[in-house]
């Protein structure tokens, strides 16, 4: 069987990769415990931190921004590497940082970066083409927020950050966890996601169709992140299935091998018609063997309150919710050749209910929307729980061969997504009480479990940043387990359940086994150092057997069980291929082409029988072009981030009807293009005044029809809104010798778009201010969210389905005003 096969060979992979390490390990350790003769004199950072590199054999990456304008102090003497390179850096402000895998590169202390913040632009590093590099010199569109602005931002989820990123677009179905992250107008039509998420170097969430990964984003608390990084475009090269619109990647914080140090954070904050929420965090690192072996460990317990009322049952406050979680991680670096980090993740969230408000009900169907009820109100019979739980574990070695680095990264990851949902209204109309014999008064539930298990290995080759070619290849495997279970459940006044075959009319159970094998590569040559160009190329084999077993007067008048048995297998070849040409050290134009692709999957034969029908759909697939230009000027006070984008969208994987309607099912329904502008521009025109703005613009549109859907030529792609923008303003300024304040400011807008079911939610924007004081490691911040107190739709959750039910959407929370205190050692 093809799927023993991909086993054997990922256990094969993990095993090399082990023993390479091994037997290796024992020469390395000789060689780093040898001291180093170093004779490097007093000069700017930069120069001292390339000869050393020169002398150790261990480069270092660092952006001149970081090191502009600081001095080494001279190093001549005998010293191990590490020892030298703390000398280096003493003083200025920064500290040896390492990514996920090992790589190591330099960043500005915590209590550093405010004063480092006053004077330019500050750049990131982020991670692209499996890399560590300067944001600047990324050859495509990628945003970056750092952990300190996440921070600085009282970021608790996506919905707190995403808007201020050009071209990203946040949905949400109500519920934690459930939202759907779009890119460039590549938003998923279907159950899959369009977007791939990643937690370090480990793929999070499903690549089926079958869990339903396109309602549900794994979404980090980002209490201790390193940075949050969004990659736009197809990434199918290197990131695989699912990475059609783009990649998310959550960066946490590596353990430090050479010192201690902490922080602690409360957030105590007032939702305006609603309660008061908090959040508590805490972190720290130490080594626990100087430069070799060092931990880290964080956590965080957030509660948030509630907003919206229930006017049938009286409750107040129905979608409160609590989360906690919990990160550790440990580096161990035995040589200067062997790096080998361990990382876990858990995080709970439960939810009394869902953030949605009843607006037009049937048959007042939008637009103009206006609330059934009342400004943050809903109906409900029942309440509506939900819990979601995420769960990453990982294993990532990195080992110096001297002509590469060799890499593996094993992962571990667990998805539990309940959800209830109160369907009183639509299984109790006319046609449903004859088919149920349902007493008056009944209320009707429906449960959904999704649990989704997978196991990840990528083992790669990286060339050493040196020479005109640069590349990287390797291969990839993952194992992907869902277990789907709904059922619908009809109570009786008392809430006692029905006799069967009436009481549970509805039990559905699915399986899914995905597994894929991978190989890619992608290389990088430099005509001249201000002139490069770059290929990439992927081939994925995707396995997938499903089984579907519904039982249930629904499914079935008979009540038969509708069985689904299906098997299915894709071969796809993506591709990238690209050129960046350096102008001046300040100017850098690029150019982009990329492909993606989405798994296909199967579905279900309608009540009716359809001949020649097919119970698998193929995969969607799409091409990217972009240009751009990132410049700087002004002494790196003012940068520009400009792009274009063309992306061509085939097979779209969207509902179909068979039969000749009017049933639907998942299948290809037709093309779409989807093309824009993004700009983002950072300025400081003066000493402690920084300013940022983003811009997009996005036409996503259909260019074939889907008469199933009454979708026509042109007609706009759901889930995308034409224009986002945003603006950021923050100014500080020493109050004396020991205190610093600070005051600023944010707005965001999105224009309308049309929701799941076709209707154009209106556009809304939304307004945040905040001020403190920082003490040196201590900062006290009072903020206010959504000052104006504005109400923006954020996705249909549900309803509308008969007569006098309400459509439910999904809303922004109301004006909340906080006060957050960080304390850092």
């Amino acid at each position: 069987m093809m799927f023993e096969k991909f086993a054997r060979k990922g256990l094969q992979s993990s095993v090399a990769a082990a023993a390479l390490v091994i037997l290796a390990s024992p020469v390395a350790a000789i060689a780093q415990a040898q001291t180093l003769h170093f004779n490097i004199p007093a000069q700017n950072l930069g120069a001292a931190l390339r000869t050393y590199g020169q002398v150790s054999g261990q480069p270092i990456i660092f952006s001149e921004d970081d090191v502009r304008g600081k001095r080494a102090p001279a190093v001549v003497g005998s010293f191990t590497a590490n020892e030298a390179l703390r000398q280096l850096l003493s003083g200025s402000g920064l500290e040896v940082k390492r990514t996920a895998g090992g790589v190591v590169y330099l960043g500005a202390m915590a209590d550093a970066a405010p004063r480092e913040a006053a004077t330019r632009v500050q750049e990131l590093v982020v991670t692209v083409d499996k890399r560590i590099q300067p944001l600047s010199t990324v050859g495509g569109g990628i945003s970056a927020i750092s952990g300190t602005k996440l921070e600085q931002m009282n970021a608790n989820n996506l919905e707190d950050y995403l808007g201020f990123v050009p071209g990203v677009e946040f949905t949400s179905y109500g519920r934690p966890g459930q939202d759907q992250i779009s890119i460039r107008g590549v938003a998923s039509q279907a159950l899959g996601s369009a977007t791939a998420t990643y937690v370090d170097d480990i793929p999070v969430g499903s690549a089926s169709n079958e869990a339903q990964g396109a309602s549900y984003t794994v979404d980090i608390d980002p209490a201790d992140l390193e940075r949050v990084e969004v990659l736009k475009g197809p990434q199918g090269t290197l990131y695989g299935a699912s990475s059609l619109g783009g990649l998310l990647m959550y960066v946490t914080k590596a353990p430090s091998l050479t010192a201690a140090s902490g922080d602690f954070g409360v957030d105590v904050n007032d939702v305006a018609h609603g309660g008061v929420g908090y959040k508590f965090r805490v972190a720290g690192t130490t080594p626990i063997i100087q430069d070799e072996l060092g931990l880290r460990a964080s956590a965080f317990y957030r509660e948030d309150a509630g907003f919206i009322d229930n006017v049938l049952t009286g409750d107040k406050d129905i979608n409160r919710d609590k989360a906690w979680g919990v990160r550790g991680s440990a580096l161990y670096q035995p040589t200067q050749a062997l790096q080998v980090r361990l990382g876990a993740v858990y995080q709970r969230t439960d939810a009394d209910g869902l953030d949605a408000v009843s607006y037009n009900a049937v048959p007042d169907f939008p637009p103009p929307f206006h609330t059934s009820y009342g400004d943050l109100k809903t109906s409900l019979h029942l309440e509506q729980p939900n819990r979601s739980i995420d769960e990453v574990y990982s294993a990532e070695i990195r080992y110096d061969l001297g002509w590469a680095n060799l890499v593996s990264a094993t992962g571990r990851s667990n998805e539990d997504d309940y959800r209830y949902t109160d369907v009183t209204a639509t299984y109790t109309r006319s046609s449903y009480k004859t088919l149920l014999h349902e007493a008056p008064d009944s209320t009707v539930s429906d449960v959904n479990n999704y649990d989704v298990g997978k196991t990840s290995e990528e083992l790669r080759l990286e060339s050493k940043d040196a020479g005109r070619l640069r590349w990287v290849g390797g291969l990839f495997y993952q194992d992907e387990s869902s277990v789907t279970n709904a059922l619908i459940t009809v109570m009786g006044p008392g809430g006692t359940v029905a006799p069967q075959p009436y009481g549970q009319p509805a039990i559905g159970n699915a399986h899914n086994d995905l597994k894929e094998l991978a190989e890619f590569v992608d290389a990088t040559y430099y005509i001249t150092p201000a002139l490069d160009v770059s290929a990439g190329w992927r081939h994925s084999r995707i396995e997938q057997h499903n089984e579907n077993d519904d039982t249930g007067l629904i499914y079935s008048l008979t009540g038969a069980p509708a069985v689904r048995i299906d098997d299915l297998t894709n071969d796809v070849n993506t591709y990238s291929a690209g050129a960046r040409w350096r102008v001046t050290d300040d100017v850098m134009l690029y150019v982009r082409a990329a492909s993606g692709f989405r798994p296909g999957g199967g579905r279900a034969q309608p009540p009716v029988v359809v001949s020649n029908f097919v119970t698998t759909y193929d995969p969607d697939t799409v091409w990217s072009y972009e240009a751009g230009v990132k410049a700087k000027a002004w002494d790196d006070r003012v940068t520009l981030d400009l792009d274009a984008f063309h992306i061509d969208w085939k097979n779209l994987q969207t509902l179909v009807a068979v039969g000749g309607g009017p049933y639907l099912v998942p299948g290809n329904g037709g093309n779409a293009i989807s093309q824009g502008i993004e700009a983002q521009v950072q300025a400081v025109p003066v000493h402690g005044l920084s300013l940022t703005a983003g811009y997009a613009y996005t036409d996503a549109h259909y260019t074939s029809p889907n008469p199933g859907l009454g979708l026509n030529v042109g007609d706009q792609i759901e889930y995308v809104p034409a224009t986002t923008a945003s603006f950021q303003v923050e100014y500080e300024r020493p109050l004396n010798d020991a205190w610093k304040g600070f005051i600023g400011g944010d707005w965001r807008y999105r224009s309308s778009e049309l929701d799941a079911i076709g209707f154009r939610m209106p556009a809304f924007d939304q307004i945040g201010l905040h001020a403190g004081v920082v003490h040196g490691p201590t900062r006290i911040n009072l903020y206010v969210t959504n000052l104006t107190d504005s109400r923006g739709l954020l996705g249909y959750t549900g309803g509308g389905n008969a007569a006098g039910d309400a459509f439910r959407y999904a809303v922004n929370p109301p004006r909340t005003i906080g006060l957050s205190i960080t304390q850092r050692w």
